[in-house]
């Protein structure tokens, strides 16, 4: 294992023998296997140190995670640098998922250290099993050619030397040196998406091919080239229509003349302005329509004017949307000036009645994509109203709903991924309606 991972960093350069590295450890298999190999290397020896974030999330536990990466990094004698968060009340007050509130932790802290003390790169321990899981984990939620490429093996400063490895090869290895790890027991938990991918879904995949690893790791490999190969096509038809004043951007469009996949570029240059894939076939249907027309993202407003797209950033008091789930970690509650929501997620029983109140929201759990968000309405929102089929303009709804003009500006919407599933206080969308299917509901109350 040691040669073929030495022959996968000269072949993917990930890095070279005066590079120092910041290993990232947790005292799991995967970081103790790369810190026995690595360690091996003479020339690379001298140049690691091996960094540890204890969140203190699981008691005694946490201590001893710490304590087993101090002694680890006193038997191969190379430097080693802890620290320690707490994680609860960080994410209580962030209002955050503890799960990215302690990757937020850990890579800033990573970083901050990597500058301070002079590394070059911090090294993690990701395998090809992580990239099944990502690579799924994005199919799950939405994605486009970027989400299809996974894990890559050198981002920024941050590199990934065990790519090559899956975890049957990574415990086989630990096996046969005697290898000692700390488990973490959460990792049996399927209450995390990743967790239940892990546990549930990508034992069947194997089932239909035992070499899933391997075979995915070739795909993403193919898939990340044809990204390379698209962004470069897309960057020079942006070079030719896109252009910039002032801080306003203005796209020509007779450039998409001739085009064979005009959406799927004209989505490319706008998601960095944060248009969704849905608003961008809004906006190229409306293409042929009169001027004037306006669609929002969080960051940008876009105006069609004759033969131009003029895109303007939005001010800092409009920039308002906020996260309000991230995980299935529920029990805050979310507070906004003239708003308060409670949640709560609960199983359907044969004697659950859906409240009839409109601000009480009742959303079948398995239909929605976290992170839930909430926004003020904007112009050009939709959403399919309970009870009916076709979408309708939230627009319409609040005049049908005889929302005094003054009040309008108060209204919020919850999304789900880029859909409307409830207007807050007033209707759910009928996509995310409670069925005779639903075995879990999201229960959320405004007061």
């Amino acid at each position: 294992m040691l040669n073929t991972l030495i022959t996968y960093i000269v072949e993917k350069k990930i890095f070279t023998s005066q590079d120092r590295l910041l290993l990232a450890i947790s005292g799991g298999i995967d970081s103790v296997v790369l810190t026995h190999l690595l360690q091996q290397c003479p020339e690379i020896y001298q140049q690691i140190a091996l960094a540890h974030c204890n969140f203190q999330l699981r008691g005694n536990a946490s201590d001893e995670d710490e304590a087993f990466v101090r002694a680890l990094a006193q038997q191969y004698a190379i430097p080693c640098f802890v620290t320690r968060f707490d994680t609860y009340t960080l994410a209580h007050t962030q209002k955050g998922s503890i799960q990215m509130i302690a990757r937020q932790l850990r890579y800033d802290w990573f970083e901050t250290l990597r500058q301070q003390e002079g590394y070059d790169y911090i090294a993690t321990a990701h395998h090809q099993n992580d990239l099944v899981e990502t690579v799924l984990l994005n199919l799950v939620r939405g994605t486009g050619i970027a989400g299809l490429h996974g894990i890559k093996e050198k981002q920024g400063k941050v590199i990934r030397p065990l790519l090559f490895a899956n975890k049957q090869t990574i415990e086989q290895y630990a096996l046969e040196h005697k290898l000692q790890w700390r488990e973490d027991a959460s990792n049996q938990e399927n209450k995390y998406y990743r967790n239940r991918l892990r546990n549930e879904v990508v034992p069947v995949l194997k089932g239909m091919n035992p070499n899933l690893e391997n075979t995915l790791a070739q795909s993403v490999e193919k898939i990340s080239a044809v990204e390379r190969f698209f962004e470069k096509a897309v960057e020079n038809i942006a070079q030719q229509c896109l252009t910039k004043e002032d801080g306003v951007f203005f796209l020509n469009l007779t450039s998409f003349e001739g085009l064979s996949e005009p959406l799927i570029v004209l989505f490319e240059m706008l998601k960095k302005f944060g248009f969704s894939y849905i608003q961008v076939k809004d906006i190229y249907a409306s293409l042929g329509q009169i001027s004037g027309k306006q669609f929002f993202s969080v960051t940008h407003i876009l105006v069609k004017d004759r033969g131009q797209l003029v895109i303007t950033p939005r001010k800092a008091d409009e920039l308002s949307e906020q996260i309000l789930i991230d995980t299935l970690d529920l029990g805050q509650a979310y507070h906004q000036e003239s708003l308060k929501l409670s949640l709560e997620r609960i199983p359907i029983t044969s004697n659950f009645k859906i409240p009839r109140d409109a601000k009480v929201a009742c959303l079948d759990w398995q239909k929605l994509t976290l992170p839930l968000r909430i926004r003020p309405w904007r112009q050009g929102d939709w959403f399919k109203p309970l009870g009916m089929k076709q979408r309708k303009k939230l627009s319409d709804f609040l005049i049908d709903q005889k929302i005094p003009l003054n009040l309008k500006n108060q209204v919020n919407v919850m999304l789900s991924g880029d859909d409307i599933v409830w207007v807050v206080g007033l209707r759910v969308d009928n996509r995310f309606k409670i069925s005779s299917d639903t075995t879990e509901a999201l229960i959320i109350s405004a007061k």
